[in-house]
């Protein structure tokens, strides 16, 4: 059973942020990503990390309180208003004027929805094309290449999934030659094939930061110091707290191989302080390209690469050590033959199905579990109203990262706005 308590030490943890870091923020926000891409995580530092949480977090505060506030007053507001969250005034036309494409070559529900939602939320309008690969253009052979430059004709944001990795380089590729004379049009990755998927690993580490506040705090002290806005110069010395519920232990348990949620996560917690396991079966292991960017990563902090990913195929075991477990489906889809099991048979493997009787005989009782869903086999649904089920959360907060997401890359005076404020 989820927490279904208002978060608002999270809600408003960027004022916990020093005034000299949340400039420092701003000024990301202004100069490196609005009118941006965003094709990876590779391109996401520790501080850029931080200014999309901190936006997400307040966006999520604003949105809630509005919320809160037109139950309270049934009949104050209209109907309208109501829907978009106006009752706390200009955060909710951040994208006023603005058309999202949302080009999809893939099937999606909760990525292109709650890109949607997002969208409209903050003012924006939608252009849905959430099954490209039986539209027109498609169908009558019309490249990517020339597919990304129309929707660059019509919107400020493409939001796009393909079956192929390397799609998004491009669709990058594609956009420098359109749109001259006018501001430069956004491409955010939804997830190419068994590459990447960035957005959702930011949101999965909102997710985190939600679940393990603490390991958080640590984490903000650090890039503080390393960006010499610390609020207090004796903290220099005390940086990271020797307490467990200032650490973090991550696995990742299933179809590691195919799973770009997977993948994109990784590589991105792997550039905090954390420990990370790979759970799986032989066949389905993390890919070694990105194993050993994970361990790079880790490196580049002055820490064991080897130390802070481990491979394991002892799930109890990482259900006892972890914090979260990050469970994942079998990604039929991209396998090169149709999984047909045969009598007696189960996928994933039965090993590594999660159950109600295996939290309740080894997980310690602060331990979540996330999923990027849909599920299937590997979450019995006997898990759902268990305190360790967070995988329904983690999904709304798809909405506030894509709102995050979409309002900086668009106007430029997010930012500043929503964390200018701060104090």
């Amino acid at each position: 059973m989820e927490d279904s308590k208002d978060k608002a030490a999270f809600s408003t943890f960027c004022r916990q942020l020093s005034a000299a870091f949340r400039h420092d923020l701003i000024q990301r926000a202004e100069e490196k990503f609005f009118r941006s891409q965003l094709t990876s995580v590779s391109r996401l530092s520790p501080p850029d990390v931080v200014l999309f949480v901190a936006v997400a977090s307040q966006l999520r505060q604003l949105l809630l309180k509005s919320e809160r506030d037109a139950a309270a007053c049934p009949g104050t507001l209209s109907e309208t208003s109501v829907q978009n969250g106006c009752s706390e005034g200009a955060w909710c036309q951040l994208l006023q004027g603005k058309n999202i494409a949302t080009v999809f070559f893939e099937p999606s529900t909760r990525t292109r929805c709650s890109f949607e939602a997002a969208t409209l939320r903050l003012g924006g309008r939608v252009i849905s094309c959430g099954d490209m690969q039986t539209n027109s253009s498609t169908k009558k052979g019309e490249s990517l290449e020339d597919s990304i430059r129309m929707f660059a004709a019509y919107s400020d944001c493409i939001v796009l999934r393909h079956p192929e990795k390397g799609s998004m380089e491009r669709a990058t590729r594609a956009l420098k030659d359109v749109r001259v004379g006018r501001p430069p049009c956004c491409l955010l990755s939804a997830g190419d094939g068994a590459g990447e998927h960035p957005t959702q690993a930011l949101l999965d580490l909102l997710t985190v930061v939600q679940l393990r506040p603490r390991w958080w705090e640590a984490q903000l002290k650090k890039i503080e110091g390393d960006s010499s806005c610390i609020r207090d110069p004796n903290e220099k010395n005390n940086l990271v707290e020797h307490q467990p519920e200032a650490t973090l232990r991550v696995a990742f348990v299933g179809d590691l191989k195919n799973g770009r949620t997977v993948h994109s996560l990784a590589l991105l917690l792997s550039r905090f302080d954390c420990h990370l396991t790979a759970v799986s079966t032989e066949a389905s292991a993390l890919p070694a390209s990105v194993a050993e960017r994970v361990r790079e990563n880790f490196k580049a902090q002055g820490l064991s690469g080897e130390e802070r990913l481990i491979c394991s195929s002892d799930f109890p075991e990482a259900i006892r050590t972890s914090d979260v477990l990050y469970m994942t489906r079998l990604q039929s889809e991209r396998l090169d033959h149709p999984v047909v099991p045969t009598s007696g048979q189960q996928f994933p493997p039965s090993d590594y199905q999660l159950t109600r009787g295996l939290l309740e005989k080894h997980a310690r009782p602060h331990l979540k579990v996330m999923h990027p869903l849909p599920r299937r086999e590997e979450i019995a649904v006997d898990v759902d109203d268990t305190n360790h089920c967070a995988y329904f959360t983690q999904a709304e907060n798809g909405l506030y990262m894509r709102m995050a997401l979409l309002s900086v890359f668009l106007n430029r005076g997010t930012a500043r706005m929503l964390l200018g404020q701060a104090s």
